[in-house]
This record gives C-alpha cells, sequence and structure tokens, in this order.
C-alpha cells in the first residue's frame, strides 16, 4: 500500500494532490484496511511526521509541477535549466524525508516499509547517479560565464567562455 503511494507520487503526471486521491481509494478487504489504520495511527500521534510527510508530498508535486512545466517552455537552455532544478529539488526532498525518518519512532509496518524502501533507494546506484549528474552539470554550468563581447552583426554582445 505505501510502496503503491511511493510509486504513484514518483511515476504518475497528473494534477490532483497525490495522498489524497491514495487516501480516498476505497478498501475492501480487512487486512489493509488495518495497514491503513496503523499508518494513519503513527501519523496522527507524531505531529513532525505528519508535518515531514506533508511536506514530501508537496515538494514532489512541485517537482512534477517543474516537470511540466518545462514541456511548454521555447527555449532549450531554460528546459534543461529548470529540468536540473527538479532533479536538485527532486534529490533534496527525498533525502530530507529519508534522514528524517531514520530518527523517528515508527510502529506501523507501511512506515517501516517506507524507510526501509527510501533508504535502499537513496543508496542505489540509480539514485546516487542522478545526484551525481545533477551535481555534475551544476558545477559545469558554474564555471561557464559570460564576457562582453563587441557587438556582431547580428547585434550579439556576449561571448560564453569556459
Amino acid at each position: 500500500m505505501i510502496e503503491e503511494l511511493l510509486e504513484e507520487i514518483l511515476t504518475k503526471d497528473y494534477q490532483k494532490p497525490i495522498a489524497k486521491s491514495w487516501y480516498l481509494q476505497p478498501l475492501k478487504d480487512v487486512e489493509n484496511v488495518c495497514y491503513r489504520q496503523e499508518i494513519f495511527e503513527d501519523l496522527v500521534n507524531n505531529q513532525k511526521l505528519l508535518e515531514s510527510l506533508r511536506d514530501f508530498t508537496e515538494k514532489m508535486e512541485d517537482v512534477r509541477r517543474i516537470l511540466r512545466m518545462t514541456k511548454e517552455l521555447g527555449y532549450e537552455v531554460n528546459k534543461k535549466g529548470w529540468f536540473l532544478e527538479a532533479g536538485f529539488l527532486y534529490c533534496s526532498t527525498i533525502e530530507k524525508l529519508s534522514i528524517f525518518l531514520r530518527h523517528v519512532e515508527i510502529n506501523s509496518s507501511g512506515l517501516v516499509n517506507f524507510r526501509n524502501y527510501l533508504n535502499r533507494y537513496v543508496s542505489s546506484v540509480r539514485y546516487t547517479a542522478l545526484k551525481s549528474d545533477c551535481e555534475l552539470v551544476r558545477n559545469i554550468i558554474r564555471d561557464v560565464e559570460i564576457r562582453p563581447h563587441p557587438p556582431t552583426r547580428s547585434g550579439n554582445s556576449e561571448r560564453i567562455r569556459k
């Protein structure tokens, strides 16, 4: 169940709030009802945990919003810049929640599984490569400077140097 929520957060591209759609999904199996109730008991009993998960879902929605926005931008440089920012927001959000969950008491099996999944994911080759690639690109961009140059026939008065 919580794994399905994470999968939905990371892969779906639609506009309605993530956690709300998961919560409103009706359950018919007693085991799933108990599973969900345990999770909500953890959330009700720990306001910091609830706020942390709320912040996580809001930031993931921001990532999706930025990615949608990049599809509408006209300039390729702008698209790539915003795509990079989405990558950094994604990584920092995942890491922030992973660190928080390591230090908080959790009783429900759903949130324990979620914490374990995040810990494995943050340590995975796939995640570390994404984070490393984002940092590499950002460092390359920082090294690029734009210097004034005499205007050309086209009126361009800047030259890019590395």
